[in-house]
């Protein structure tokens, strides 16, 4: 009787550990995701130059429309 009792917890606890490990997977490709999207949306704002013009251009109206 006690070693099926024990086997079923063995059973259930690796069942446990098994399920925490593909969970915390999870959550680590999605953080990595998450990373790699941010990444992707810097360079790109860094590479287009309309975008950059497009900030300047909009800092120069705010900096004119203060000394005015």
């Amino acid at each position: 009787m006690t070693s099926k009792s024990t086997k079923k917890q063995l059973l259930d606890t690796s069942k446990t550990a098994l399920t925490f490990r593909f969970t915390l997977l999870e959550v680590m490709v999605f953080l990595i995701n998450v990373y790699i999207v941010n990444t992707q949306s810097q360079l790109h704002q860094l590479t287009n130059p309309k975008l950059i013009n497009d900030s300047r251009t909009h800092e120069s109206r705010i900096k004119n429309s203060l000394l005015q």
